[in-house]
Parts: structure tokens; sequence; C-alpha cells
């Protein structure tokens, strides 16, 4: 520790020793420093404020109905993209710099300049953001923060709409195919309810009766069938045991199915008919229709004529047995056997088109499970392409509705807190600072010079420096005795150092303060 103090006391010996060296190196330092600050040219700093409001009194009135985006991280885009290089070449033809960038356009050394001393700097305040540039021309710097202003508010709006256009677009092109996709699927399910008509789901109740219907049809024929055959059985057993001889009573006995007509032909014919006709047809068509009248007014006619043949038979008047209206019983139980044999085929015809019915309907009930199936799939893709189309159709709407709103008020609303604004005085350099600072600079600096001569040639200042350089003892040492004249021109070279560095001091002080 002492040694070390010993070398500091040493070293400021020599600088001592070294003073005028010092002076003059920084003094000189001092003239080229003042120089070289009231040479740097002025610069003027612009600046502006604008808030960013995110929270328009709309947006809570269109929620749902409208296309609701991120503002915050919208504005934070806005931020980063602002001084991009097309930016900065816009901001330049609307700061009336378009010569300026056709000189220097080609390195792009200008535009990466503007890139960094354009600043926008976030205040702790939410959505308070500062704009500020530094030029050596006041009102270029003027123009250049206020075009940035502009570029800021209309990039927004520029955006806004821009995106709700290429969404539209979008939008309406999707539209378009799902609606191709929709009427293929509404013709394909039109079609398939059109081959399968009466199959459907929807209809299963109509063919499930109709199935009943032809099971009771077939039925009711079996059962008259019967019926028939039983008749019949019993009108040939009559035959067979009657001769062919003429008996006369007084009343004979009614034999209920021995009466015929004239008009018995006509109307198993006209039976006969009709059923073959429902078997293609529906009671409704017009031609079954027609038949059924025609039926039933031979029908009525029969059964009058039948009526009077009864009052005939039970009249007082005597007749011969087996004779009605004139026919003798032989001859009428052969037409009554004829007439049974008529309608029995006609029965069968109807049988077998009553089980050729119930059959085809039965065959039905294996496939109806199957186009179910087929079904469910179409109304199924149907159902998802129309769900589809008419989200697409919403979205449309909200986009439209989005972009109205735009036009007549914008998400982000941009309120100028301070507008673009230059000092009169120049914001840099610090002249003051700079001036005041240029002295204590030279001085420490030629004292470090002088520090470097120092070590570089060290001298011997006192006997124990001297003992430690060379090695050897000092047994004394002799002290210089300075004579009066000497004393005298020490203390005056003294006081004019002292001068020259208070000239120093003062020069400095002078430029500092009246900058």
């Amino acid at each position: 520790m002492q040694e070390t103090l010993d070398l500091l006391v040493n070293y400021a010996r020599e600088l001592k020793q070294r003073q005028w060296f010092i002076l003059i190196v920084s003094g000189a330092l001092c003239l080229g420093g003042w120089y070289f600050v009231s040479k740097v040219p002025d610069k003027y700093e612009a600046n502006a404020k604008v808030y960013i409001d995110t929270q328009t009194i709309l947006r809570p009135l269109l929620s749902g109905l409208t296309v609701q985006t991120n503002t915050a991280q919208q504005v934070s885009l806005l931020v980063k993209t602002l001084l991009s290089k097309p930016n900065i070449e816009r901001l330049l033809q609307m700061a009336d710099l378009d010569a300026v960038v056709r000189e220097e356009v080609r390195n792009r050394d200008l535009i990466n300049r503007l890139q960094r001393e354009i600043k926008l700097t976030k205040e702790k305040r939410e959505n308070i953001f500062s704009i500020s540039y530094m030029s050596s021309d006041k009102q270029a710097a003027k123009r250049i923060v206020d075009s940035v202003l502009t570029l800021f508010m209309e990039s927004s709006i520029g955006e806004n709409r821009e995106d709700t256009i290429s969404a539209k677009r979008f939008i309406d092109q999707q539209i378009q195919e799902y609606e191709n996709r929709l009427k293929a699927s509404e013709v394909e399910l039109k079609d398939f309810k059109k081959k399968h008509l009466g199959m459907m789901p929807s209809d299963g109740n109509d063919y499930y009766q109709r199935l009943q219907s032809a099971s009771r049809k077939l039925d009711e024929a079996k059962l008259t069938m019967q019926e028939l055959l039983s008749e019949r059985d019993a009108v040939e057993d009559q035959l067979a045991g009657i001769e062919e001889t003429t008996i006369t009573v007084t009343q004979p006995a009614y034999v209920p199915h021995t009466i015929t007509t004239r008009y018995d032909e006509r109307v198993a014919r006209l039976e006969t008919q009709l059923d073959e006709m429902l078997l293609k047809y529906t009671k409704q068509h017009p031609d079954v229709k027609n038949l059924t009248e025609q039926l039933n007014a031979l029908k009525l006619e029969q059964s009058k004529e039948r009526k009077a043949a009864m009052r005939y038979q039970t009249g007082s008047a005597p007749v011969q047995v087996g004779v009605v209206g004139g026919v003798d019983l032989y001859n009428h139980l052969k037409l009554t056997l004829s007439d049974l044999n008529t309608k029995i085929a006609s029965m069968e015809i109807r049988l077998r088109a009553f089980e050729k019915e119930e059959q085809e309907l039965k065959v039905l009930v294996d496939t109806i499970p199957d186009i179910e199936v087929q079904l469910g799939e179409l109304n199924r893709d149907y159902g998802i392409t129309k769900k589809r189309y008419n989200e697409l159709l919403s979205r449309r709407e909200s986009i439209e509705i989005s972009r109205k709103a735009s036009q007549d008020t914008d998400e982000i609303q941009f309120k100028v807190i301070e507008p673009p604004t230059v000092s009169d005085r120049p914001t840099w350099p610090n002249r003051a600072m700079l001036f005041s600072m240029v002295l204590p600079a030279s001085l420490g600096f030629s004292s470090g010079l002088a520090l470097l001569l120092i070590i570089a040639n060290p001298r011997v200042m006192s006997a124990k420096y001297a003992a430690e350089v060379s090695g050897l003892s000092v047994i004394g040492s002799v002290s210089r005795v300075s004579s009066a004249a000497d004393v005298r021109r020490g203390r005056l070279l003294q006081l004019i150092f002292v001068l020259l560095l208070s000239t120093l001091v003062l020069v400095s002080a002078i430029f500092a303060l009246y900058q």
C-alpha cells in the first residue's frame, strides 16, 4: 500500500513538472474542440402525439352482427409495419422529398436513415404513441412527422377496407360453390324420391296400410271363393238328383240365389273388368269411376228384376215346380251353375291379382331399410351442404354490415393529442454542454498523454525511489537551494500558468453560457 502511495506521489511530482506541456496541449485541443462544436449543424426535433381508441361505442352494439377483429393485435401490427420501406417511400412523396429520393434511392441510404431516425414510441398510458424526428431543416422535420401521422391513420383505414373486400370476395366464391353443390344435392334427392315413390320413410304409414289392405282383400277374396265353391257344389248335387220332369204345385218354396235376370252376365263382366282395372289404377281414376257408375246402375236394374220375380213366386196362382219366369227347374239350375262358374273364374283372377300385389309389397319390406339408409345419406349430405351455405350467407351479411359500419365509423379511431410541432431552438447538439465538456476532456487527454510519457521515460524524484531503481544503498541526498531570483521566476511562471488555465476555464464558461 505504501509503495503504491509513493508511486502515485512520484507521478504527481512529475506531472507538476510537465504542467506546461499539459497546458499547451490542452489549449490546442480546446481550440480544436470549440471549433468543431461550433460547426456541428443544428438539428430540430418535430413531435406529435396520437391516441388510438379501440373501444368505440358502435363496437358493443354490433357484437354478434359483424365480424369482430382483434383491435389490439391490429394496432400492434400497424405499428410494426408503419416504417416499412414501401411506407417510407410513400412518406417521402407526401413530405415533398421526391428529389432527394431520386438522388439516393439507388443505395437506399436515405430510406434506411429515416427508418432509424423516425421514432415511434408507446408511452406508459395505453395506446398513446409519440412520433418524433430530428432534421437540420425545421420545416422538413415537421412535414415528415405530419406525413407519418397521416400515413399511420390511413394505413389502418386502408387495411380494414382491403381485408373486408378480400374476405367478401372469398365468401362470394364459397357461396357460389356451395350453391352449386346444394342444387346438385336437391336434384339428386328429388330424383331418388321420385324413383322410390311410396317407399320413403315419410310414406311408411301409406306403405303398411297398402300392405294390410292387400292382405285383407286377399283374405276376403279367399272367403268369397270358398262360398262360391260351396254353392257350386250344392247346385251340382241338385242337378245330379233331378230328372227332367215337370211337377205342378201351388206354392213352391223359394230357393235363394236361383233367380236369374237378363243383367247377370253384364254385371259379372263389368265386375271382372273393374277388378282388373283396380290392379292398375286407384279408385280415383276416371275410367274406374265411370265403370263403377255403370256397374251400380246395372246392379240396381238387376235388383228390381229379382224383386219382381220374388213377388211372382210368392203369389197364389199355381206354378210348375222348378219353373221360374218360364224356365223349368233343370234349366234354371244349369244357368245358376254357369253363373257360379263365371263368378269363380272371375274370383280366381282377382285372387291371383291380390296375391301378386301382396307379394310385391312384401318384397319391398326388405328393400325399404336400404332405401332409408340411402335416403339418410342423401339427407345428411344435403343438410350439411345447406347448413354451410346458410352459414356463408350469414357471414357475408356480417361482412356487409362490417363494411358499411367501417365506412361510417372506423373500429380504430385516431385522436391527435398534440399536432406536429417543431421547436424554434435546435434540439441537438447541446452546445452549452459540449463547450463545457471540451476543457475537461482536453485536460484529461493531455494529462494522460503526459503520464504515458512519464511511464515511458521515468525520472528519479526521491532517494528512496533511486535506491529501489538502482538496488544500491543511498547514503544521503543533496537538496538544491534556490536563489531569490529563481524563486521569483518560479512564482511568475506559476502565476502565468494559473492565468492561462483560468483563461481557458473562462472562455469555456462563456461559450457554454451564451449558447
